[in-house]
């Protein structure tokens, strides 16, 4: 699997129709739905139908979808909805158990998605367990960002800040 890399993503509320048809005008080069932060509690429902409705077909540039926490109750109903054909990826917040991963990974297998799961690594406890993390789910990462992963734990003990360490494991285009 070869990760696609984009030199900017810009993320709407999927709930807002303006706002999302602002993100595809954009000169943005991938457009991330938002179902987490951006999106209140009472409209969560709307912004799951909406950003599958978008999804159902190809939109016009690459899709992702941040979609609500392991944690939250959400996270399973969001994946289920929004893995349409139009999905690149679903970006899963708050990471700091494999399992999540490896959930989030068979949630889209079981509705037929070839879509990724991109991790965002939130908390101390997350980065303790990049480790795990990075092998959760094999066919998510590509050889290359498991083994950038892989350099910048080995080096998060060097004295050198995380932002250091993470820049220098960075794969390159």
């Amino acid at each position: 699997m070869t990760a696609v890399v984009h030199r900017s993503y810009l993320y709407a509320p999927a709930h807002k129709q303006r706002l999302v048809e602002k993100a595809y005008a954009s000169e943005a080069d991938a457009v991330v739905l938002d179902l987490e932060d951006a999106v209140p509690l009472g409209s969560k429902n709307e912004a799951r139908a909406a950003a599958a409705g978008i999804l159902a077909s190809t939109p016009p540039k690459p899709t992702y979808v941040r979609v609500n926490a392991p944690t939250s109750g959400l996270c399973q109903d969001d994946i289920q909805a929004v893995a349409g054909p139009g999905l690149a990826a679903v970006r899963l917040p708050k990471v700091d158990r494999p399992e999540h991963i490896r959930d989030a990974a068979a949630w889209l297998a079981e509705a037929g998605s070839q879509a990724g799961v991109q991790i965002l690594v939130e908390s101390a406890l997350g980065v303790e367990a990049l480790s795990q993390l990075a092998t959760a789910s094999p066919p998510q990462l590509g050889t290359e960002q498991a083994e950038g992963l892989r350099q910048a734990i080995r080096g998060l003990g060097s004295g050198r800040t995380v932002g250091e360490v993470l820049r220098e494991a960075a794969v390159p285009e």
